[in-house]
């Protein structure tokens, strides 16, 4: 595809580019689709194999060094981001607790041995352990044990909530 395009000149001689600035485009400036599209091929191979893909997916031809530039921007940004959430502390809760809960309990069998020599027979009990996991708006928290039947004990209606179980 091809535009044609005019370019005007000013009495003092600067040239004035109407529509670039009229359809919001720049020279050498990528579209956030394109930038994930680099990207994404990017950072599964090569750079120069990734410029291969996109012409043969999207029909553009651009250089290994456009996808490098790309990929390495949107690693950065990646980093900022992930940075900034492992400075927050994930072990707190929110202050006000959510309006509803969903949980899910799981049963399952653990092999628990008891100390003794390696060789020698030993009885191998099993251990019933219950895992719970429940998710509160976008926090997600592990409870295994009785924990969650002492929540549900203490904390089974308050209000309009109510704590429901579902056992499998």
């Amino acid at each position: 595809m091809e535009v044609g395009e005019w370019v005007m000149r000013s009495a003092r001689g600067n040239y004035h580019r109407l529509l670039p600035a009229r359809i919001g485009v720049n020279a050498r400036g990528k579209s956030r689709r394109l930038q994930r599209a680099l990207a994404d091929f990017g950072v599964e191979e090569s750079f120069a194999k990734a410029a291969a893909r996109v012409h043969e997916h999207y029909g553009i031809t651009l250089g290994a060094t456009a996808v490098r530039e790309a990929t390495l921007l949107h690693a950065r940004r990646a980093r900022i981001r992930l940075e900034s959430e492992y400075e927050k502390p994930f072990r707190a809760l929110p202050v006000h607790g959510a309006a509803r809960v969903v949980a899910q309990a799981d049963g399952s069998m653990v092999c628990t041995v008891p100390a003794g020599r390696r060789k020698s027979p030993r009885a191998s009990p099993s251990s019933a352990v219950k895992k719970v996991a429940s998710l509160m708006e976008s926090y997600l928290c592990d409870f295994s044990g009785d924990f969650l039947h002492y929540i549900l004990h203490e904390f089974g209606t308050f209000g309009q909530v109510q704590a429901e179980v579902s056992q499998q």
